[in-house]
């Protein structure tokens, strides 16, 4: 069960001394390998990554990585993790955050009446063969029991 104080923080929040290990080792040493941040994380206190396996680690990257704290470089067909915010989202965040003056305004879509139009009806379709719909000359009046 989480404290009392952890309750309702944000998916990626700097509580765990984990999460904090981790965020310092990126902002002191630069971009990291998996490997090299499991040692730093094994230091700090009960870190087992036997049980859960290096997936465990993954997660809280991820974790962080979606609170904006770290994110993924490429070097040399090697994936390092990183401190801060993606450069590029961030550009293209601020990027369509501002919006481009326009020469001329939009047009809006066209507004059509639908409650006061007339229904639609559709065509009545051929009958598939001739005398399909003789049947419905013949008058029924059922059984009675």
């Amino acid at each position: 069960m989480k404290p009392l104080e952890n309750r309702g923080k944000p998916k990626g929040a700097l509580v765990s001394p984990y999460t904090l290990a981790c965020v310092n080792h990126l902002r002191i040493h630069g971009p990291s390998t998996l490997a090299q941040l499991d040692a730093t994380i094994q230091q700090v206190g009960e870190w087992s990554a036997i049980k859960d396996g290096p997936t465990r680690l993954l997660r809280m990257l991820h974790k962080l990585r979606e609170g904006g704290h770290v994110h993924r470089v490429l070097r040399e067909d090697v994936i390092l993790w990183a401190h801060g915010t993606n450069p590029a989202t961030a550009c293209v965040q601020a990027e369509v955050r501002t919006p481009a003056p326009s020469a001329s305004p939009l047009v809006p879509p066209p507004r059509i009446d639908l409650m006061r139009a007339p229904p639609y009806v559709p065509d009545a379709g051929p009958a598939l063969r001739p005398g399909a719909l003789n049947f419905k000359a013949c008058a029924s009046v059922g059984q009675r029991c």
